[in-house]
């Protein structure tokens, strides 16, 4: 796309929205490539995880698990 090699800051607000999209429908930040959290880290500093609520350990494995309460008892 033309518009990448004019502009590739649109390419990363692209990648960034896709991230916190894929985020919030519950990528893990361990199943994520190194490209994927640099572009975290770019945008939101060093300690990007916790934004949702994850923790340093959450980048190489699976350390916190976000549950969904429920009202139903």
């Amino acid at each position: 796309d033309a518009r990448y090699l004019r502009n590739p800051e649109v390419q990363m607000s692209e990648a960034l929205a896709c991230l916190e999209s894929q985020i919030r429908s519950g990528l893990h930040p361990s199943d994520m490539s190194d490209n994927e959290k640099a572009v975290l880290k770019d945008a939101y500093g060093e300690q990007w995880y916790e934004k949702w609520n994850f923790v340093k350990e959450d980048l190489t494995q699976i350390t916190t698990v976000k549950v969904e309460s429920s009202s139903a008892e």
